[in-house]
């Protein structure tokens, strides 16, 4: 197996020479077995800031493995794993974000084993994942879960929902879907076109600067004359920046108490 890129292995008392900063990931002499067979015979790999680096080799060569060893999922049997200059051998974190959808109902007996479960260290899920378990046998007492949320919620929305679709159970996003459709069908008003391009042209404008408005038929009829809008909906203040992306927003703070969740708290501000 070699590694192919334009970061040469990275002697550790070159670091920070002539101001430039260290590797943000080091291999050094770097050994891994699965029982007695060792795969990882003694790897060095440096990855500086900026460049790219590929594992090139066959089948068995150890890419796999290497990375495994690299992203603490695999203990090396010998050498060291550097991350930006701090050893992590073996180092049991002190927290763990959780990023995943389905698959943690298989990740968390994993982490469990491992002894960093929700036992052991804080877990925190995001909105992929935040989701009741009730049906799996592990227990999730303690870990928090971040969700965006309405700033001044409605408490007739989730009603509404169920009058189209009483089966629902889970509302997550459903403020947030509802405004991007208003904010597209505004638009296209604003626009006076449904065309892609001409709806597109028109989001951000839909959403600031203009006089308030909450509902299609306020928001259409303000448009219809003439007049430039802002649209709060659902979800609260819609506003976008100049990259479309939202400029504020709330996000709820969720805790698990046994294998369902709960918002706790929740943050408000700006995205700058």
């Amino acid at each position: 197996m070699t590694a192919s890129g334009d970061a040469p292995v990275h002697d550790p008392d070159d670091r920070d020479v002539d101001g430039e900063a260290g590797p943000l990931l080091e291999l050094t002499g770097v050994r891994a077995a699965y029982g007695r067979i060792e795969v990882l015979h003694g790897v060095d790999l440096c990855v500086m800031p900026g460049t790219v680096v590929a594992l090139l080799g066959p089948n068995g060569a150890g890419k796999t493995t290497t990375l495994k060893a690299a992203g603490g999922q695999m203990r090396p049997t010998a050498g060291c794993v550097h991350i930006a200059g701090r050893h992590v051998n073996g180092a049991k974190p002190d927290a763990l974000v959780l990023v995943a959808f389905e698959e943690t109902t298989k990740i968390i007996p994993q982490l469990i084993a491992k002894g960093i479960g929700p036992e052991d260290i804080q877990i925190y899920f995001v909105d992929g994942n935040l989701a009741d378990y009730s049906q799996e046998k592990f227990d999730l007492t303690g870990v928090k879960g971040t969700l965006p949320v309405s700033g001044d919620p409605d408490p007739g929305f989730n009603d509404r929902l169920l009058e189209i679709d009483d089966s629902l159970k889970d509302f997550s996003y459903g403020p947030q879907s509802y405004d991007a459709t208003m904010i597209i069908a505004l638009a296209a008003i604003a626009a006076d076109d449904d065309s892609g391009e001409a709806v597109g042209a028109e989001i951000i404008n839909v959403t600031k600067e203009g006089t308030q408005c909450s509902t299609f038929e306020e928001c259409a009829g303000m448009l219809e004359a003439g007049e430039d809008i802002d649209y709060e909906g659902a979800s609260g203040p819609t506003d976008m920046n100049d990259t479309g992306s939202p400029a504020s927003g709330t996000i709820g703070i969720n805790l698990y108490d046994g294998n369902k969740y709960k918002q706790v708290d929740q943050v408000s501000g700006l995205v700058e």
